[in-house]
């Protein structure tokens, strides 16, 4: 990503932004914002050249080139994915134990944008270093679409540890063990949203008749994205939404606040 970006704005540009970053204070938390506005002023008219640029600048690099920035702004309007961005770049770069993703979330809601992002940006970094020395009956690769995909079904929780486990596979040059690979999996769990069933039936048959409403967009996506809330606050949330007026001035703002994240 980080070539691409340079070979897209020019090596004379993208040079002058990257030394803007690295003279920076570390502590400057509106270093890359205000280095992409001097050097790179173009990139601020699109949302996914912003967080990409914002990627590159804190050494996250995923995999986010392309109009849709690598399928994370599939499905959302260009306002909810530009206030998502400002969200989770406007306190400078993250850091280990950030809960910016899931702060974001809660914002605008989207099942693929939480702190998913961080996570697969561990298993990016496993795929760096194991990738080059992985058997040919055991590739190792790396795509953010899938990543992101695949961990919708699995607690934060296992997920993380998922990837923490295969990045000690890395820091201990084990790449090739197919134990370890197998002992890391077993950490993962798959997400129970059987409580959230019958909530989720009639929240997606609302948002069937009524456009606008979020409701995960399936009974799954639905259980994925509303999980991480208490069933109390889901219950009260579902209840908000299915009584507003189904009109073109539709307003489900209003129920979001009503949502509490499990502890």
């Amino acid at each position: 990503v980080c070539e691409s970006t340079r070979t897209k704005y020019g090596e004379e540009a993208f040079e002058e932004f990257a030394t803007c970053i690295t003279s920076s204070q570390c502590d400057d938390l509106g270093a890359v914002a205000r280095c992409q506005n001097t050097h790179l002023e173009v990139a601020s008219q699109n949302a996914c050249e912003r967080f990409t640029l914002w990627s590159v600048g804190c050494g996250l690099e995923p995999l986010t080139s392309g109009p849709t920035c690598g399928g994370l702004a599939s499905g959302l309007a260009e306002p909810s994915f530009l206030r998502w961005v400002d969200c989770v770049s406007k306190d400078g770069c993250p850091k280990d134990e950030d809960i910016r993703y899931q702060q974001c979330q809660l914002e605008i809601l989207a099942p693929p944008l939480s702190d998913r992002l961080t996570i697969c940006n561990k298993l990016n970094t496993w795929a760096q270093i194991c990738g080059p020395q992985a058997k040919e009956d055991a590739p190792i690769d790396f795509n953010l679409i899938s990543c992101m995909a695949q961990g919708q079904i699995f607690t934060d929780e296992s997920y993380n540890e998922y990837a923490d486990c295969l990045l000690e596979m890395a820091d201990s040059n084990t790449c090739n063990s197919q134990t370890d690979r197998v002992l890391c999996r077993l950490r993962l769990e798959v997400m129970d949203t059987s409580a959230l069933s019958e909530l989720c039936k009639s929240l997606v048959e609302f948002g069937e008749i009524c456009p606008g409403a979020i409701t995960g967009n399936s009974e799954i996506g639905c259980g994925q994205t509303f999980s991480r809330f208490t069933l109390d606050s889901f219950e009260s949330y579902v209840s908000c939404v299915t009584n507003v007026e189904c009109d073109q001035n539709a307003d489900f703002s209003p129920c979001l606040p009503l949502l509490q994240l499990t502890k």
